[in-house]
C-alpha cells in the first residue's frame, strides 16, 4: 500500500484534479484502485527505488503537495528567476538547432530523438531545440513514434544497484563540502531522468488531447533547465555529473506503468514525484545553513517549477 507516504490523502485528490483538466472520467475511486493495483501488481517499492524515505535525497520532480511551500515566500522566489537563468546559459536559436539536429517535424520524433541521445550535451540540446520549434508551431503531432524501452543514457555516468550508491547512508552534515556536492550531484542524476521521463510522456501516449502535449513540453523545458543549471552547479564546485555512481531506480518505475497512461501520471508522475517537493524546503534549509546560498537559490527555482508539475 502507500501508507508510507505522509501525504497519501492529499497526494490521490492532487492526481484527481490533474486528470480533471484531460477528456477522461476519473472518479476519485478510480484514482484510489489505479494507485493500488499498481503498488501492489506492477510496481516496485519506493525504498528500493530512492532508499529509506527519511535519509533520500530529492527525488525525481513533478505534481506534489503544497503542505510545505509557505516555507518560502513567493516574491523571493519568483525574483532570483531572471537571474538564475542566466547560469544556465543563453538560448540558442530554434532554427539553427533543428538544422544542426536535422531529424523529423513531429513532436514524436524529436521527443524520441531526446530519448535517444545518450550524452547530457546532446539530450539537453535536443530537448531544447524540440520544446522552442513545438512552441514556435514548427511540429505537428503527426503520426505516432514508438520510444525506445529505455533511453539512452551518459556513458561516464556508472549505474550501480541503489544500495551501492550510498544514497541514505551519508551521515556528514552540509557543512562537509564532499557531501554537498554528492548531494547536488543525486539531485542533478533525478534532472537528467526528469527530462527522459518527459519526453516519453510525450512519444509513448499518443491520441491525447492537445493540451496534455503543450503540457508535458513545459515540463520538459523546466526539467532539461533545472539539469543545466545543477550541472553548472557542480563545475563550480569543482565536480561534474558523473563523479559519482548513479541508480535507475526511476526508469523502473517508468518500465512498470510503460502500457498504463493513468498509472504512470498516478504513480511515477504523482506519487513518487510528491516526495520531492515534501523534502526540498529542508533541504534548502540545510544548503543555506551551510553557507552555499547559490544552491539554495537553484532549489527554490526548482522548487516554484515542480509545484506547477
Amino acid at each position: 500500500s502507500f501508507s508510507l507516504y505522509k501525504h497519501e490523502s492529499m497526494q490521490r485528490v492532487r492526481a484527481a484534479q490533474c486528470l480533471q483538466s484531460w477528456p477522461v472520467n476519473v472518479s476519485l475511486l478510480g484514482l484510489f484502485l489505479c494507485l493500488q493495483a499498481s503498488a501492489t501488481a506492477a510496481f516496485v517499492s519506493p525504498t528500493h527505488l530512492f532508499g529509506p524515505a527519511r535519509t533520500g535525497p530529492l527525488c525525481m520532480t513533478g505534481l506534489k503537495t503544497h503542505g510545505s511551500f509557505n516555507a518560502i515566500s513567493t516574491k523571493s522566489l519568483r525574483s532570483g528567476r531572471s537571474s538564475l537563468h542566466m547560469i544556465a546559459g543563453a538560448e540558442r536559436n530554434t532554427e539553427e538547432a533543428l538544422d544542426e539536429q536535422g531529424l523529423g517535424t513531429t513532436l514524436g520524433e524529436w521527443a524520441v530523438r531526446v530519448l535517444q541521445s545518450g550524452e547530457m550535451e546532446d539530450k539537453v540540446r535536443a530537448s531544447e531545440a524540440a520544446a522552442k520549434a513545438w512552441k514556435a508551431g514548427k511540429l505537428d503531432l503527426g503520426p505516432h513514434s514508438r520510444p525506445p524501452d529505455r533511453p539512452a543514457r551518459p556513458a561516464n555516468v556508472a549505474v550501480v544497484d541503489w544500495k551501492d550508491t550510498g544514497v541514505g547512508k551519508q551521515k556528514k552534515s552540509l557543512q562537509n563540502e564532499e557531501r554537498r556536492v554528492s548531494l547536488i550531484h543525486s539531485i542533478a542524476h533525478i534532472e537528467s531522468y526528469a527530462i527522459d521521463l518527459s519526453w516519453d510522456a510525450v512519444a509513448r501516449f499518443d491520441n491525447m488531447p492537445a493540451e496534455y502535449y503543450d503540457d508535458w513540453v513545459q515540463v520538459a523545458m523546466e526539467e532539461t533547465l533545472h539539469y543545466q543549471l545543477l550541472a553548472k552547479r557542480l563545475q563550480e564546485l569543482g565536480s561534474h555529473y558523473g563523479a559519482w555512481p548513479t541508480h535507475d531506480g526511476l526508469w523502473t518505475a517508468a518500465v512498470s506503468t510503460a502500457e498504463d497512461h493513468v498509472g504512470r501520471m498516478a504513480v511515477v508522475h504523482t506519487v513518487h514525484e510528491a516526495r520531492g517537493v515534501d523534502v526540498t524546503p529542508a533541504t534548502i534549509t540545510k544548503f543555506r545553513n551551510a553557507k552555499d546560498e547559490a544552491t539554495a537559490q537553484i532549489l527554490e527555482r526548482i522548487y516554484t517549477d515542480e509545484l506547477t508539475h
